[in-house]
Order: structure tokens, then C-alpha cells, then sequence
């Protein structure tokens, strides 16, 4: 089973220099195997939430940024079988400080989502 790893861009970070970003992705065997596995246990993956559109960085992203969290959720969601994915509203500045990193409120949405199925 042979995953597939893309060259996506060149991206200059502000304190690493010029980096190459890479996507990968999974054959679709891979997936199946994945999914009776994950069969046998109880499983929530959380999403990363979008990003309201006009979202303004304090510290610039790479162009691949959005449609990176498009493409890790979509293969989150692929995951079938008895593994329950949250999907979150579209986040703004009030709970997140750059897409990646959760304000208190932020936390707080995905926490009481996540509750449900924890406890």
C-alpha cells in the first residue's frame, strides 16, 4: 500500500527561512484497513474548524493553509464505520487566535461538543 506524498508550495516562514510544504495522501486501501480497525473502539476525531472567510492572520499562513483543513477533514470524515467526527460553525478571531490555537470560547465550543461523547 503506497501513500502519496505531493510537493504543495514554497512557503518563507518568519523565523525558519524558505520550508517545502508537502501534502500526503492514502490510497483508499488504507482507508478500509482503517476503518475495521477502528471498528473495535470508541473513536471521535474533532475537526478542525473553518475559518470564517476574510479571516485575518497576525502571522501570515501559507496559501495551502485553508485548503489543508478542507482535505484533513474531508479524510477525517472518510473514516466510516462507528467513529463519530465533530464538525464545528465556522470559527472567528473571538475563538481562535490563528486557526490553529483556541481562545477560551473556542475551547469551550469544542469541549462541549466533545463532553457528549466522553463522559
Amino acid at each position: 500500500m503506497r501513500k502519496i506524498i505531493d510537493f504543495i508550495e514554497k512557503y518563507e516562514s518568519s523565523n525558519e527561512g524558505i520550508i517545502d510544504l508537502y501534502t500526503q495522501e492514502y490510497p483508499s486501501a488504507f482507508v478500509n484497513k482503517l476503518n475495521i480497525l477502528l471498528q473495535n473502539f470508541n473513536v471521535v476525531i474533532i475537526n478542525t474548524p473553518k475559518l470564517i472567510e476574510g479571516y485575518k492572520f497576525k502571522r501570515e499562513r501559507p496559501i495551502a493553509f485553508f485548503q489543508s483543513i478542507d482535505k484533513s477533514n474531508t479524510f477525517n470524515s472518510a473514516i466510516g464505520s462507528g467513529v463519530k467526527v465533530l464538525n464545528f460553525s465556522e470559527f472567528t478571531e473571538r475563538e481562535t487566535y490563528d486557526g490553529v490555537h483556541y481562545t477560551e470560547l473556542g475551547n469551550s465550543i469544542i469541549f462541549s461538543k466533545l463532553k457528549q461523547y466522553i463522559i
